[in-house]
Order: structure tokens, then C-alpha cells, then sequence
């Protein structure tokens, strides 16, 4: 029999901000949400294979704020800051090995965000600009049953570029890294409480470098 499960349900309330101060060269948004899950998509151990069960109620309730700033012709800042309380409310007998102190998996409590975005040049030639991101999260389960070896701890991760655009932008072409501290981290993981010992992760992709050239029509 091939394993089915009923839709999740979701209420969620929001309410937010959005100013535009400094003459318009600074934007500030922010909001509350609120949201309570019913039928909850749980997925679970059952035999050999992890399945989804709808196995409980939650709550996620939290804040976000973004920015973008602009204090100078060349420079251009953006960021962001999140908070996320995320807790099961309920729980039936098929969330087995979840109790209702256990965390919510890929519900980071923190998460934040920095870039910033340089002009150096400007000319008949056409453009040279810089670009750096700084991102992270805070530590967080990768499954519901909240496994010891999966859990990824706290981690930041960096990006830089740089790139040349046409004067007509029709041309740009850029060159640079991803993850450049060459950070490894939990993407997701599977463990089977049965089969004593199985824990399996797919992490990250190590340090990347790349050149990409891009024509607009």
C-alpha cells in the first residue's frame, strides 16, 4: 500500500510595518506573525523507511526585521534579524520519541543576515561594483525526534563578489565565492531509533569559486 497522510492546516495572523525614512534612503520593515498548526506533518520512523504521520498541533510565533540603507550614492547596506518560538501544543500516540519539550526540526530560533554592496568604479567603460553577504543560524534540530548527531550547531556562512556591468548593463560578468570559510553544515538527516546506530546527513557543499557571464536582450 503506498503511505498517505491528510493535509496540514495552518492559522496564521500578521502585522507588520513598512517606513521609508531619511528621504527614502532608508527602508525598515518589520512584523509579528503568529501561526497555530493542526494535523501537523510529522515525519517519523515506521519500518524501515521514515513516513509522514499527522501527529499533533503546534505553535511558531515570532518577529522579523529587514532593512535596506542607502547612505551613499555608491553603497547600498541591506540586513535582517529573526526571532521564531516554535513549540508542539499536542501530540498523539503516533509522534513516538517526540514528547512535547522536544523542537520543532529546521526552526532555528535566531537567524540574521548582513550584506552590503559596493560601486568602486563608474565610467564610459562601464561599471565595477563589490558585493559581501553574512548570514547565520542559530542551532537547530534536522529531525523530529531530535537526534544528538543531528543536530547542527549554531554557524555563519560568508559570500563575496565582484563584478563588471556595461554602461548599458547589457553586459556583466562576475567572478567570486560561496561559503568562503569553507564551513560544513547539516542540510538534513535520517535516524532509525530501531536500527541501533543508522544516522545518516547530507551536508553542505564545501567552498565554491565561479565566473559567470551573463547577456541581457
Amino acid at each position: 500500500m503506498i503511505p498517505s497522510f491528510d493535509p496540514e492546516f495552518v492559522t496564521t495572523y500578521e502585522v507588520g510595518t513598512k517606513l521609508e525614512l531619511l528621504r527614502r534612503t532608508l527602508r525598515l520593515n518589520s512584523a509579528l506573525f503568529w501561526s497555530d498548526y493542526s494535523d501537523l506533518q510529522i515525519i517519523l520512523n515506521d519500518g524501515v523507511a521514515p513516513k509522514v504521520r499527522n501527529a499533533g498541533k503546534a505553535r511558531i510565533r515570532g518577529v522579523e526585521v529587514e532593512l535596506e540603507a542607502a547612505p551613499a550614492r555608491w553603497l547600498r547596506i541591506t540586513g535582517g534579524l529573526g526571532y521564531t518560538d516554535a513549540e508542539y501544543r499536542a501530540l498523539d500516540e503516533r509522534a513516538a520519541g517526540i514528547t512535547l519539550g522536544s523542537a520543532l526540526p529546521n526552526t532555528p530560533e535566531w537567524t540574521a543576515n548582513l550584506g552590503a554592496s559596493l560601486s568602486l568604479a563608474e565610467g564610459p567603460l562601464g561599471e565595477l561594483r563589490l558585493r559581501g553577504d553574512w548570514s547565520c543560524k542559530s542551532g537547530h534540530y534536522k529531525d523530529a525526534i531530535n537526534t544528538h548527531l543531528l543536530k547542527q550547531e549554531g554557524y555563519s556562512l560568508i559570500n563575496a563578489s565582484i563584478a563588471w556591468a556595461s554602461p548599458d548593463e547589457r553586459w556583466t560578468v562576475s567572478a567570486g565565492a560561496t561559503n568562503l570559510t569553507d564551513k560544513a553544515y547539516l542540510l538534513s538527516g535520517y535516524a532509525d531509533p530501531v536500527a541501533v546506530g543508522v544516522v545518516e546527513g547530507a551536508f553542505s557543499r564545501p567552498r565554491e569559486w565561479f565566473l559567470r557571464t551573463r547577456l541581457r536582450f
